[in-house]
């Protein structure tokens, strides 16, 4: 029997991108286009419909929310309560999200209750009733939860943070305690009604299926909202001049920092690289923030920094909370290591850690037959293909610290930074 001898490190290989089942458009009967990624070694299955939407199309604060949460509220046919019962009975569950961009609703099943759970799902979805009491019940407990998170510096710092990047764009909207109360039935109804229809809808079938689950699913949306596109205007985003806002909270023992600005599209050629970079700074674990103001100055117990991408544009941030008593210490700290960025290359060995975090991250990302339906719906929404994926591993593998000393003097000028801190200086 052959020993491993533990005294010696496993053989190092180079990562290389990892085989995505990629997902396969299937048109239905019916005219319902279905994007499928089959695992036919699974015995669940999930469905995810995506919603181009979310908080981008809102008429008024907090109703997409509201909408995405109450969809399962109640139907003609079933009080809240009973579909929960009913799902559970076949070991079944729904997740609901609403983002800036989009909402989505979920159904997990066990492929041998497919249809029995997917009738459910599929009448709450199109048919609910959204209950004056269901949304009373909602509207108390989100202004409770809105008050608790309210008295949190990091929740004020992100709202405010929001604001100064974006203005009176649904990115930016700031939301009071009394937007709750102006919410209506009336609202979420017609929001479900503009929104939540088949031409703003993404079908994303993964797991164990074949034809009778397609066959289940056309029935499920055979009547399902068909009107043709409607000529829905969203804002425009405007670039905003960089801002430097403090809000003086006499009781904080932390202040809450954000610092960032809009940043480039997804789509754009230089973000792969930014995104390189932006781990350098403060991406992961070891990235130079956590080194430096978490490990050498101990001024806080996590900092990061990231790219959030959206539809119409993306922003750039770092976000940390900090001892009022080093607030501007730990300010200085981080414009250092911003300044450092512009001003020296990376170490080779520096940077090839962080393009094996991130090469590594990626491959760790794929989990199992859900993992890669996520991926076509990470690149689907801002209309990449499959490309993608490729150039990611190909743009990490040719970057140099010459090109991101480059992209750093560029993107990451302090005069452009907006910085938010509530708290204390």
């Amino acid at each position: 029997m052959d020993m491993i001898n533990r005294t010696e490190a496993p053989q190092a290989f180079p990562l290389n991108t990892v085989q995505l089942l990629k997902a396969k458009p299937v048109t239905l009967a019916n005219g319902l286009l279905v994007y499928t990624v089959d695992g036919a070694d699974e015995e669940v299955i999930r469905l995810e419909i995506v919603f181009t939407s979310g908080m981008r199309a809102e008429h008024k604060k907090l109703v997409a929310t509201a909408t995405n949460y109450l969809l399962n509220a109640g139907t003609a046919n079933m009080t809240s309560a009973e579909i929960m019962e009913k799902l559970d009975f076949y070991g079944a569950f729904y997740q609901h999200d609403n983002q800036l961009d989009r909402c989505s609703v979920s159904l997990y099943t066990l492929k041998k209750y497919f249809e029995e759970t997917l009738t459910i799902f599929a009448e709450f979805i199109q048919k609910p009733t959204f209950p004056e009491e269901e949304l009373e019940t909602y509207i108390k407990n989100s202004i409770q939860r809105f008050e608790i998170n309210n008295a949190k510096n990091d929740f004020r710092a992100r709202r405010e943070f929001h604001k100064t990047l974006f203005g009176e764009h649904p990115y930016g909207r700031k939301v009071e305690v009394d937007d709750f109360d102006e919410l209506t039935r009336e609202d979420i109804v017609a929001y479900h009604k503009e929104h939540y229809a088949l031409h703003n809808a993404k079908f994303i079938l993964s797991g164990n299926f074949n034809s009778y689950e397609l066959n289940a699913l056309q029935k499920a949306f055979y009547t399902f909202s068909s009107q043709e596109k409607s000529n829905i205007q969203y804002p425009k985003v405007n670039p905003v001049n960089p801002v430097i806002f403090f809000e003086e909270r006499a009781e904080a023992l932390q202040s809450a920092i954000r610092i960032g600005k809009q940043f480039v599209l997804k789509t754009h050629p230089d973000y792969i690289q930014l995104s390189i970079l932006t781990t350098v700074l403060g991406g992961y674990f070891g990235s130079r923030l956590m080194t430096n103001i978490r490990e050498d100055k101990g001024y806080t117990y996590g900092i990061g920094a990231g790219i959030y991408p959206l539809l119409d544009t993306s922003f750039f941030y770092i976000a940390t909370e900090v001892g009022v008593d080093v607030t501007q210490k730990a300010l200085d700290e981080i414009y250092s290591e911003i300044h450092r960025l512009t001003k020296e290359y990376i170490p080779d060995e520096e940077l090839q850690l962080v393009k094996n975090y991130l090469k590594g991250a990626y491959i760790g990302s794929i989990e199992n037959i859900f993992s890669h339906a996520d991926k076509f719906k990470s690149i689907d929404l801002y209309d990449l293909d499959y490309g993608y994926y490729e150039r990611y591993f190909k743009i990490i593998d040719e970057t140099t610290s010459e090109r991101l000393l480059q992209l750093a003097k560029e993107y990451f000028q302090r005069n452009t930074l907006t910085e938010v801190v509530i708290g204390k200086k």
